[in-house]
C-alpha cells in the first residue's frame, strides 16, 4: 500500500493534471435545446427583445391585458423611472408600438 501511494504521489508531482483526470470519473457532455421564446412578430420587436427580455418572459408580457395604447407607454415609462431599466428614451415608441401590435388597443379601457 505504500508503495501504490508512492507511485500516485510521484505521478502527482511529475504532472498533476493527469493525477486528477485519472482520478476523476469520466465526464459527459450533454446538448441542452436553445430556442428562442415565442413572440409575434410586429413594428419595434426587436427594441422590445433587447430592452424587455432582460427582465420579463414572453409568457408574462402575452398574459398581460390588452391595455390601451396610453398604457402600454406609461407601463414603459415606470420601468425606466421607477425601477431603473436602461431602456433609451428614444426606444420607448417602439416598444409600445410593438405591445399595442399584438396585446394592446389603441384606445379605450383594458
Amino acid at each position: 500500500m505504500i508503495r501504490r501511494a508512492g507511485l500516485l504521489t510521484a505521478v502527482f508531482l511529475a504532472d498533476p493534471v493527469l493525477a486528477l483526470d485519472a482520478a476523476l470519473p469520466a465526464s459527459k457532455a450533454i446538448t441542452i435545446p436553445h430556442e428562442l421564446p415565442y413572440l409575434p412578430a410586429g413594428p419595434g420587436r426587436a427594441a422590445f427583445v433587447t430592452n424587455c427580455m432582460t427582465c420579463h418572459s414572453p409568457n408574462y408580457v402575452l398574459n398581460q391585458p390588452r391595455f390601451p395604447r396610453k398604457t402600454w407607454k406609461a407601463e414603459v415609462n415606470k420601468m425606466i423611472k421607477v425601477y431603473g431599466a436602461p431602456i433609451p428614451e428614444d426606444q420607448v415608441d417602439a416598444i409600445t408600438d410593438y405591445l399595442v401590435s399584438f396585446n394592446g388597443q389603441e384606445t379605450g379601457e383594458p
